[in-house]
Protein backbone atom coordinates (compact mmCIF):
# COMPACT_ATOMS: atom_id res chain seq x y z
CA UNK A 1 0.00 0.00 0.00
CA UNK A 2 1.61 3.72 -1.09
CA UNK A 3 1.07 6.40 1.82
CA UNK A 4 0.60 9.81 0.53
CA UNK A 5 3.91 11.28 2.46
CA UNK A 6 7.54 11.99 0.95
CA UNK A 7 9.44 8.55 1.68
CA UNK A 8 8.90 5.04 0.70
CA UNK A 9 9.99 1.95 0.77
CA UNK A 10 10.82 -0.41 -2.33
CA UNK A 11 10.80 -4.06 -2.69
CA UNK A 12 11.84 -5.09 -6.01
CA UNK A 13 11.52 -8.95 -7.12
CA UNK A 14 14.23 -9.76 -10.32
CA UNK A 15 13.72 -12.54 -12.13
CA UNK A 16 16.56 -11.83 -14.64
CA UNK A 17 19.73 -12.21 -13.93
CA UNK A 18 22.18 -9.96 -12.37
CA UNK A 19 25.25 -9.84 -10.90
CA UNK A 20 25.79 -11.31 -7.16
CA UNK A 21 26.88 -9.02 -4.35
CA UNK A 22 28.47 -10.39 -1.10
CA UNK A 23 30.68 -7.87 0.17
CA UNK A 24 30.42 -6.65 3.88
CA UNK A 25 30.52 -2.77 2.46
CA UNK A 26 28.31 0.38 3.93
CA UNK A 27 25.87 1.13 1.57
CA UNK A 28 24.85 4.20 1.21
CA UNK A 29 22.20 6.37 2.68
CA UNK A 30 19.75 8.47 0.20
CA UNK A 31 20.81 10.93 -1.91
CA UNK A 32 19.52 14.09 -0.02
CA UNK A 33 21.44 12.45 2.98
CA UNK A 34 24.68 12.40 1.25
CA UNK A 35 24.53 15.77 -0.06
CA UNK A 36 24.09 16.85 3.47
CA UNK A 37 27.11 15.59 4.18
CA UNK A 38 28.98 17.92 2.06
CA UNK A 39 31.47 19.90 4.12
CA UNK A 40 32.85 22.71 1.29
CA UNK A 41 35.74 24.66 1.19
CA UNK A 42 36.43 27.81 4.07
CA UNK A 43 36.15 30.27 1.63
CA UNK A 44 32.32 29.28 1.52
CA UNK A 45 30.23 31.19 3.95
CA UNK A 46 26.37 30.44 4.49
CA UNK A 47 24.89 28.01 1.87
CA UNK A 48 21.37 26.27 1.22
CA UNK A 49 21.03 22.83 -0.25
CA UNK A 50 17.47 22.87 -2.07
CA UNK A 51 15.45 20.17 -3.80
CA UNK A 52 13.41 20.46 -6.31
CA UNK A 53 10.63 18.47 -7.42
CA UNK A 54 7.61 19.34 -9.94
CA UNK A 55 8.67 22.74 -9.48
CA UNK A 56 8.48 22.87 -5.88
CA UNK A 57 11.40 23.72 -3.89
CA UNK A 58 12.49 22.27 -0.57
CA UNK A 59 15.73 23.21 1.80
CA UNK A 60 16.91 20.25 3.00
CA UNK A 61 20.01 21.68 4.55
CA UNK A 62 20.65 25.00 6.03
CA UNK A 63 24.19 26.29 6.96
CA UNK A 64 23.19 29.89 7.76
CA UNK A 65 20.85 32.70 6.27
CA UNK A 66 20.68 33.13 3.10
CA UNK A 67 18.72 35.75 0.86
CA UNK A 68 19.11 33.61 -2.91
CA UNK A 69 16.54 33.56 -5.96
CA UNK A 70 15.01 29.92 -6.29
CA UNK A 71 16.53 28.16 -9.62
CA UNK A 72 14.71 26.33 -11.99
CA UNK A 73 17.68 24.25 -13.00
CA UNK A 74 20.06 22.05 -11.43
CA UNK A 75 21.99 18.73 -11.01
CA UNK A 76 21.12 14.96 -10.24
CA UNK A 77 23.27 12.48 -8.89
CA UNK A 78 20.53 9.99 -9.85
CA UNK A 79 19.30 10.80 -13.87
CA UNK A 80 15.42 12.13 -12.91
CA UNK A 81 13.26 13.99 -15.29
CA UNK A 82 11.43 15.24 -12.46
CA UNK A 83 13.40 16.84 -10.11
CA UNK A 84 16.73 17.80 -9.58
CA UNK A 85 18.97 19.91 -6.53
CA UNK A 86 20.78 23.16 -6.54
CA UNK A 87 23.19 24.73 -3.85
CA UNK A 88 22.76 28.85 -3.14
CA UNK A 89 25.92 29.92 -1.60
CA UNK A 90 27.81 33.06 -0.18
CA UNK A 91 31.12 33.34 -1.16
CA UNK A 92 33.00 37.13 -0.94
CA UNK A 93 30.01 38.77 -0.64
CA UNK A 94 28.44 37.55 -3.30
CA UNK A 95 25.41 34.93 -4.17
CA UNK A 96 26.24 32.32 -6.45
CA UNK A 97 24.60 28.87 -7.25
CA UNK A 98 25.81 25.22 -7.58
CA UNK A 99 23.39 23.75 -11.25
CA UNK A 100 25.76 20.92 -12.53
CA UNK A 101 27.95 18.36 -11.24
CA UNK A 102 31.34 20.26 -12.36
CA UNK A 103 29.75 23.12 -10.46
CA UNK A 104 28.94 20.84 -7.86
CA UNK A 105 32.62 19.17 -7.82
CA UNK A 106 34.53 22.61 -7.33
CA UNK A 107 31.91 23.41 -4.29
CA UNK A 108 32.84 20.11 -2.26
CA UNK A 109 37.09 20.72 -2.97
CA UNK A 110 39.20 18.40 -1.08
CA UNK A 111 37.68 15.18 -0.14
CA UNK A 112 36.35 14.70 2.92
CA UNK A 113 34.28 11.51 3.22
CA UNK A 114 33.31 8.74 1.02
CA UNK A 115 30.11 10.43 0.25
CA UNK A 116 31.74 13.29 -1.11
CA UNK A 117 34.01 11.48 -3.19
CA UNK A 118 30.76 9.88 -4.92
CA UNK A 119 29.66 13.05 -5.17
CA UNK A 120 32.47 14.06 -7.20
CA UNK A 121 32.26 11.22 -9.11
CA UNK A 122 29.09 12.51 -10.67
CA UNK A 123 30.62 14.88 -12.36
CA UNK A 124 32.29 12.02 -14.76
CA UNK A 125 29.12 10.39 -15.21
CA UNK A 126 29.01 7.61 -12.29
CA UNK A 127 25.84 7.34 -10.02
CA UNK A 128 24.75 6.11 -6.53
CA UNK A 129 21.92 4.04 -8.52
CA UNK A 130 18.77 4.03 -6.40
CA UNK A 131 17.32 1.78 -8.52
CA UNK A 132 19.71 -1.08 -7.64
CA UNK A 133 21.94 0.36 -4.57
CA UNK A 134 23.48 -3.00 -3.56
CA UNK A 135 24.95 -3.52 -6.61
CA UNK A 136 25.83 0.28 -7.25
CA UNK A 137 25.73 2.18 -4.30
CA UNK A 138 28.13 0.68 -1.60
CA UNK A 139 31.61 1.60 -0.34
CA UNK A 140 34.35 0.65 2.52
CA UNK A 141 38.03 2.25 2.51
CA UNK A 142 41.06 1.90 3.95
CA UNK A 143 43.53 4.49 5.59
CA UNK A 144 44.48 5.40 2.13
CA UNK A 145 41.59 5.22 0.15
CA UNK A 146 37.95 5.06 -0.45
CA UNK A 147 36.58 2.16 -2.68
CA UNK A 148 33.13 3.33 -4.53
CA UNK A 149 30.78 0.58 -5.76
CA UNK A 150 29.11 3.32 -8.45
CA UNK A 151 26.91 2.69 -11.67
CA UNK A 152 27.42 4.29 -15.09
CA UNK A 153 24.89 4.51 -18.13
CA UNK A 154 27.45 2.83 -20.46
CA UNK A 155 24.82 2.59 -23.82
CA UNK A 156 21.41 5.00 -24.24
CA UNK A 157 20.68 2.52 -26.96
CA UNK A 158 17.69 0.78 -26.36
CA UNK A 159 17.79 -1.26 -24.29
CA UNK A 160 20.18 1.33 -22.21
CA UNK A 161 22.63 -0.40 -20.44
CA UNK A 162 24.49 0.37 -16.97
CA UNK A 163 27.48 -1.01 -15.49
CA UNK A 164 28.61 -1.61 -12.48
CA UNK A 165 32.40 -0.38 -11.50
CA UNK A 166 34.33 -0.43 -8.63
CA UNK A 167 36.39 2.68 -8.23
CA UNK A 168 39.16 3.55 -5.83
CA UNK A 169 39.83 7.01 -4.61
CA UNK A 170 43.02 8.58 -3.01
CA UNK A 171 41.79 10.45 -0.06
CA UNK A 172 45.38 12.72 -0.33
CA UNK A 173 44.86 13.56 -3.87
CA UNK A 174 41.03 12.58 -4.25
CA UNK A 175 42.11 11.16 -8.05
CA UNK A 176 41.20 7.65 -9.00
CA UNK A 177 43.87 5.19 -9.06
CA UNK A 178 42.18 2.19 -9.72
CA UNK A 179 38.62 1.77 -12.24
CA UNK A 180 37.27 -2.28 -12.21
CA UNK A 181 34.94 -2.74 -14.51
CA UNK A 182 32.64 -5.23 -12.85
CA UNK A 183 30.24 -6.13 -15.89
CA UNK A 184 26.72 -4.87 -17.10
CA UNK A 185 24.32 -4.81 -14.13
CA UNK A 186 20.99 -3.84 -15.49
CA UNK A 187 19.61 -3.44 -19.31
CA UNK A 188 16.34 -1.32 -18.98
CA UNK A 189 13.70 -0.64 -22.00
CA UNK A 190 11.64 2.76 -21.73
CA UNK A 191 8.39 3.94 -22.95
CA UNK A 192 10.31 5.30 -25.94
CA UNK A 193 12.25 2.26 -27.17
CA UNK A 194 10.43 0.98 -30.43
CA UNK A 195 11.84 -2.20 -29.40
CA UNK A 196 10.81 -3.08 -25.87
CA UNK A 197 9.78 -6.55 -25.84
CA UNK A 198 6.72 -6.28 -23.68
CA UNK A 199 4.75 -3.19 -25.46
CA UNK A 200 5.58 -5.32 -28.88
CA UNK A 201 4.54 -8.38 -26.87
CA UNK A 202 1.07 -6.77 -25.90
CA UNK A 203 0.35 -5.00 -29.58
CA UNK A 204 0.27 -8.29 -30.91
CA UNK A 205 -2.19 -9.78 -28.51
CA UNK A 206 -5.65 -9.76 -29.86
CA UNK A 207 -6.98 -9.59 -26.21
CA UNK A 208 -10.09 -8.75 -25.03
CA UNK A 209 -8.60 -7.22 -22.10
CA UNK A 210 -8.38 -3.78 -24.35
CA UNK A 211 -12.35 -3.58 -24.13
CA UNK A 212 -13.74 -0.53 -22.96
CA UNK A 213 -14.58 -0.98 -19.39
CA UNK A 214 -17.36 1.21 -19.46
CA UNK A 215 -18.99 -1.86 -19.98
CA UNK A 216 -18.85 -4.76 -17.82
CA UNK A 217 -15.76 -6.96 -17.88
CA UNK A 218 -16.20 -10.43 -19.57
CA UNK A 219 -14.46 -13.36 -18.63
CA UNK A 220 -11.54 -13.22 -20.26
CA UNK A 221 -10.71 -10.15 -17.89
CA UNK A 222 -11.33 -11.70 -15.08
CA UNK A 223 -8.81 -14.26 -12.70
CA UNK A 224 -9.48 -16.70 -10.37
CA UNK A 225 -7.03 -18.01 -6.33
CA UNK A 226 -9.18 -20.38 -4.15
CA UNK A 227 -11.38 -18.07 -2.27
CA UNK A 228 -11.38 -15.34 -4.89
CA UNK A 229 -12.45 -13.88 -8.68
CA UNK A 230 -10.45 -11.24 -9.38
CA UNK A 231 -11.69 -8.63 -12.05
CA UNK A 232 -11.95 -5.15 -13.31
CA UNK A 233 -13.72 -2.96 -12.15
CA UNK A 234 -17.15 -1.41 -13.35
CA UNK A 235 -17.77 2.44 -13.18
CA UNK A 236 -21.36 1.54 -12.49
CA UNK A 237 -21.44 -1.36 -10.23
CA UNK A 238 -18.23 -0.49 -8.54
CA UNK A 239 -18.46 3.06 -7.46
CA UNK A 240 -20.10 2.77 -4.17
CA UNK A 241 -17.59 0.17 -3.36
CA UNK A 242 -14.18 2.24 -4.37
CA UNK A 243 -16.48 5.00 -2.73
CA UNK A 244 -16.40 3.44 0.61
CA UNK A 245 -12.96 1.96 0.27
CA UNK A 246 -11.06 5.46 -0.53
CA UNK A 247 -12.21 7.31 2.09
CA UNK A 248 -11.70 4.27 5.26
CA UNK A 249 -9.38 5.92 7.79
CA UNK A 250 -6.38 3.25 6.64
CA UNK A 251 -6.79 3.36 3.28
CA UNK A 252 -6.68 7.77 3.56
CA UNK A 253 -3.42 7.05 5.82
CA UNK A 254 -1.37 4.64 3.77
CA UNK A 255 -2.53 5.25 0.36
CA UNK A 256 -3.82 8.59 0.14
CA UNK A 257 -6.18 11.31 0.11
CA UNK A 258 -7.66 10.45 -3.83
CA UNK A 259 -10.59 13.50 -3.16
CA UNK A 260 -12.90 10.82 -4.03
CA UNK A 261 -15.62 12.97 -2.82
CA UNK A 262 -18.92 11.03 -4.18
CA UNK A 263 -19.53 8.12 -6.11
CA UNK A 264 -19.50 10.01 -8.86
CA UNK A 265 -15.98 10.53 -8.50
CA UNK A 266 -15.06 7.11 -7.96
CA UNK A 267 -16.91 6.26 -11.22
CA UNK A 268 -14.69 9.06 -13.06
CA UNK A 269 -11.85 7.80 -11.04
CA UNK A 270 -12.40 4.14 -11.85
CA UNK A 271 -13.19 5.20 -16.34
CA UNK A 272 -10.02 7.86 -16.09
CA UNK A 273 -7.42 6.11 -13.81
CA UNK A 274 -8.12 2.08 -13.84
CA UNK A 275 -9.42 1.67 -17.29
CA UNK A 276 -6.83 3.00 -19.76
CA UNK A 277 -3.92 0.93 -18.76
CA UNK A 278 -6.10 -2.20 -19.07
CA UNK A 279 -7.24 -1.32 -21.88
CA UNK A 280 -3.27 -0.04 -23.06
CA UNK A 281 -1.12 -2.90 -21.03
CA UNK A 282 -4.29 -5.72 -20.57
CA UNK A 283 -3.40 -5.52 -17.02
CA UNK A 284 -4.04 -2.84 -14.29
CA UNK A 285 -6.50 -2.62 -11.09
CA UNK A 286 -8.68 -5.59 -10.36
CA UNK A 287 -11.34 -5.47 -7.61
CA UNK A 288 -11.73 -8.50 -5.24
CA UNK A 289 -14.85 -10.57 -4.37
CA UNK A 290 -14.82 -13.25 -2.34
CA UNK A 291 -16.84 -16.81 -3.96
CA UNK A 292 -18.26 -17.88 -0.92
CA UNK A 293 -20.71 -14.69 -0.61
CA UNK A 294 -19.87 -12.98 -3.33
CA UNK A 295 -18.74 -9.83 -1.65
CA UNK A 296 -16.40 -7.26 -2.46
CA UNK A 297 -13.83 -6.75 0.15
CA UNK A 298 -11.03 -4.82 -1.76
CA UNK A 299 -8.70 -3.96 -5.12
CA UNK A 300 -4.93 -5.24 -6.18
CA UNK A 301 -3.56 -4.75 -9.14
CA UNK A 302 0.21 -4.02 -11.03
CA UNK A 303 0.05 -0.15 -11.35
CA UNK A 304 2.30 1.48 -13.94
CA UNK A 305 3.03 4.96 -12.70
CA UNK A 306 3.87 8.13 -14.81
CA UNK A 307 7.81 8.93 -14.40
CA UNK A 308 8.63 5.64 -13.17
CA UNK A 309 9.52 2.67 -14.88
CA UNK A 310 8.95 0.31 -12.36
CA UNK A 311 5.54 -1.60 -12.64
CA UNK A 312 4.38 -2.34 -9.16
CA UNK A 313 1.85 -4.50 -7.01
CA UNK A 314 -0.20 -2.41 -4.72
CA UNK A 315 -3.73 -3.50 -2.81
CA UNK A 316 -6.02 -2.60 -0.11
CA UNK A 317 -9.03 -4.40 2.18
CA UNK A 318 -11.69 -3.34 4.14
CA UNK A 319 -10.39 -3.65 7.94
CA UNK A 320 -12.95 -6.14 8.33
CA UNK A 321 -11.48 -8.78 5.90
CA UNK A 322 -8.23 -8.07 7.03
CA UNK A 323 -5.81 -10.99 8.83
CA UNK A 324 -7.56 -13.14 6.91
CA UNK A 325 -4.95 -13.86 4.42
CA UNK A 326 -6.67 -12.77 1.48
CA UNK A 327 -4.05 -9.82 0.72
CA UNK A 328 -1.69 -12.19 0.66
CA UNK A 329 -3.98 -14.90 -1.95
CA UNK A 330 -4.87 -11.78 -3.96
CA UNK A 331 -0.82 -10.32 -4.62
CA UNK A 332 0.52 -13.49 -5.00
CA UNK A 333 -2.37 -14.03 -8.00
CA UNK A 334 -1.08 -10.54 -9.89
CA UNK A 335 2.22 -11.45 -9.10
CA UNK A 336 2.12 -14.97 -11.57
CA UNK A 337 -0.30 -12.55 -14.05
CA UNK A 338 2.59 -10.31 -14.48
CA UNK A 339 5.08 -12.67 -15.11
CA UNK A 340 3.43 -15.65 -16.44
CA UNK A 341 0.60 -14.13 -18.40
CA UNK A 342 2.41 -10.85 -20.08
CA UNK A 343 6.29 -12.13 -19.05
CA UNK A 344 7.51 -9.35 -17.21
CA UNK A 345 11.13 -9.70 -15.59
CA UNK A 346 10.35 -7.37 -12.92
CA UNK A 347 7.86 -6.19 -10.44
CA UNK A 348 8.38 -4.05 -7.79
CA UNK A 349 6.12 -2.68 -4.41
CA UNK A 350 5.96 0.55 -3.12
CA UNK A 351 5.14 0.31 0.58
CA UNK A 352 5.33 3.33 3.56
CA UNK A 353 7.83 3.43 5.87
CA UNK A 354 5.02 2.87 8.58
CA UNK A 355 3.29 0.05 7.23
CA UNK A 356 4.77 -3.03 8.70
CA UNK A 357 2.24 -5.55 7.91
CA UNK A 358 2.48 -4.64 4.08
CA UNK A 359 5.88 -5.12 4.35
CA UNK A 360 6.01 -8.85 5.82
CA UNK A 361 3.67 -9.72 3.59
CA UNK A 362 5.66 -8.35 0.21
CA UNK A 363 8.65 -9.82 1.48
CA UNK A 364 6.48 -13.41 2.28
CA UNK A 365 5.86 -13.32 -1.89
CA UNK A 366 10.06 -13.51 -2.26
CA UNK A 367 10.36 -9.72 -2.61
CA UNK A 368 13.48 -7.72 -0.60
CA UNK A 369 13.72 -3.91 0.54
CA UNK A 370 16.08 -2.37 -2.57
CA UNK A 371 16.34 1.26 -0.98
CA UNK A 372 13.86 4.21 0.12
CA UNK A 373 12.61 6.93 -2.71
CA UNK A 374 10.83 10.45 -2.23
CA UNK A 375 7.44 9.81 -4.31
CA UNK A 376 5.84 12.82 -5.53
CA UNK A 377 1.90 12.94 -5.24
CA UNK A 378 1.76 13.18 -8.81
CA UNK A 379 3.26 9.50 -9.42
CA UNK A 380 0.68 7.88 -7.08
CA UNK A 381 -2.37 5.92 -8.47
Amino acid sequence: MIKAATRFFIFVCLFAGVLGYSQNKKKFSSIPNMLQQIDPDDKVGSWVLVYNNYGKGEEIKTSGKLDYVPQFSGFNLFPSEDSFYYIAYSEGGKISYVLDTEGLKRFVGRIDNAQEAAIVLASEGYVVDEEFKDLAGNYHEDASNYYLDLGKVTSKECPYQKTHYTLTVNKATGTITHTKDNGTYIELYNKKCANNPRLLKIEKRKNPRKMSLKKHPSADNTYETERLILRPMSPLEDRDFVFDLYNRPKFVQYIGNRNVNSAEDAENYILNRFAPQIEKLGFGNYLLVTKEGNEKIGAVGIFQREGLEILDIGYSLLEEFEGKGYAFEAAQKVKSIALDDFGLSKISAIISKDNISSQKLIEKLGMRFKNTLYFPAKLRN
